[in-house]
C-alpha cells in the first residue's frame, strides 16, 4: 500500500478542498492518505519515514516550505499550484 501525505495552504479555501478530494481519491484506490495544513508546526506528528509521496497544494511559498521540510527525507514531491 502506498502512503501519501497531502499538505495544503489553509488560507486558500480551494486548496483545502482540493487536498481533501485528493485524499479521498487515493483512499478509494486502496492507498493511505493523510491531509495536513502547511501551517502545522513543521508538520509536527507527521511520520514521513514510511511516506512514498508528498503532494503540496497551494502557492509557491507552500511548495517551497514543503520542499525545505521534506528534502532530508528524500521523498518525491508533487506540487499542485493554486496560487
Amino acid at each position: 500500500m502506498q502512503r501519501v501525505v497531502i499538505i495544503h495552504q489553509s488560507r486558500l479555501p480551494q486548496a483545502s478542498r482540493v487536498a481533501q478530494e485528493l485524499g479521498q481519491v487515493i483512499r478509494s484506490r486502496g492507498g493511505e492518505a493523510t491531509v495536513h495544513s502547511s501551517w502545522e508546526e513543521l508538520f509536527a506528528g507527521v511520520d514521513l519515514g514510511a511516506t512514498h509521496l508528498v503532494i503540496g497544494v497551494g502557492g509557491d511559498g507552500t511548495l517551497l516550505r514543503i520542499a525545505r521540510t521534506v528534502a532530508s527525507w528524500n521523498i518525491p514531491i508533487l506540487g499542485v499550484n493554486m496560487g
